[in-house]
């Protein structure tokens, strides 16, 4: 994992569980975003749930790319839009697949746009500019998750249903992000 190609615009985020976080802390980000570059958001997932909004724009037998195209839902990829971002995309892969399937797709992304990930597997391929890992006490982390805990820059814990994140905690500067925890 030491050789892993670096993406400096990447801010990686992960949860140590389903329900852990991740799309609001994701959403957070978008909300205070400062419009100097495009923002694009990506959730990895490997399932599903195909909804009104989704257009498929790229397909192979290990992987699936579809753009969110519905801010007025409920799914995390609409929250994503309706949080700020400029395009949001959902991949949906196998765990091998993963690091594929955003190389695919980071061939449309614009090449100065700051990228929101939320994805734990893509961690273990490549090496963002940040990586956030979202925990919520008292639970205990899924397998895929800890073996990659170790490699967060930063790990926010919460109780359940209190996630509290600080303001702008988050910062994309020089093309890159950064912690903004003074």
């Amino acid at each position: 994992m030491n050789d892993c190609p670096v993406y400096p615009n990447l801010l990686l985020v992960a949860g140590t569980g389903r329900n852990s976080g991740k799309t609001s802390f994701v959403c957070q980000a978008c909300n205070e975003w400062v419009a100097s570059n495009p923002l694009v958001c990506i959730k990895i997932s490997n399932h599903i749930n195909l909804q009104t909004g989704t257009k498929r724009i790229f397909q192979n037998p290990e992987y699936t790319i579809y753009e969110e195209t519905q801010a007025s839902s409920d799914k995390d990829t609409s929250r994503m839009l309706q949080a700020g971002a400029s395009n949001v995309y959902f991949i949906e892969a196998d765990r091998e697949y993963v690091y594929s399937a955003f190389q695919k797709l980071s061939e449309i992304i614009p090449a100065n746009a700051a990228i929101i990930c939320e994805s734990g597997t893509l961690r273990k391929y490549i090496k963002p500019s940040l990586f956030i890992l979202v925990n919520t006490i008292g639970t205990i982390p899924k397998d895929s998750v800890k073996d990659i805990m170790q490699m967060a820059d930063k790990i926010f814990n919460f109780e359940s249903g209190n996630l509290q994140i600080p303001y702008k905690s988050v910062v994309f500067i020089d093309h890159q992000w950064k912690l903004n925890l003074t």
